[in-house]
């Protein structure tokens, strides 16, 4: 009997070491998943600074692109202004080089009349040196 009490006490042993074993296992075991869910909140606070740090990124680029659709059609209209303009200029260059050749024209037709207008009064005169110059005889 006393084989078989020492029998179970070994083995009440054996259980009570392994059953330490386990639980300083345990102990580590769970050591480590405080840690590992310390480590996992602390990603999850960076991840969520990275996510507003790209949100933010993605809002400024979205602005900026705006801004950069918006100058780039200000140019466009800004060049099709210009076109417009340097059109509309050659096409008054052209009426004015057109008013200068009637101009000119016209003077040389006013020249003309005024010539021949200085005919006519000296014609004119000497008629009228004639007619008087008849009368006084």
């Amino acid at each position: 009997m006393e084989s078989s009490v020492a029998g179970t006490h070994d083995e009440l042993l054996q259980v009570l070491k392994e059953k330490m074993r386990l639980e300083g296992q345990l102990e580590a075991l769970s050591l480590e998943a405080n840690e590992a869910l310390k480590e996992k909140a602390e990603l999850q606070a960076q991840l969520a600074a990275v996510q507003m740090k790209l949100q933010t990124h993605m809002e400024h680029s979205q602005t900026s692109q705006q801004k950069q659709d918006s100058l780039n059609s200000e140019v466009a209209t800004l060049k099709q202004s210009c076109w417009d303009l340097e059109r509309a200029m050659a096409e008054l260059q052209t009426t004015l080089e057109a008013k200068n050749a009637g101009l000119v024209a016209s003077h040389n037709d006013l020249q003309l009349a005024e010539e021949q207008y200085q005919r006519l009064m000296g014609k004119v005169e000497d008629l009228q040196k004639n007619v008087l110059g008849k009368d006084s005889m």
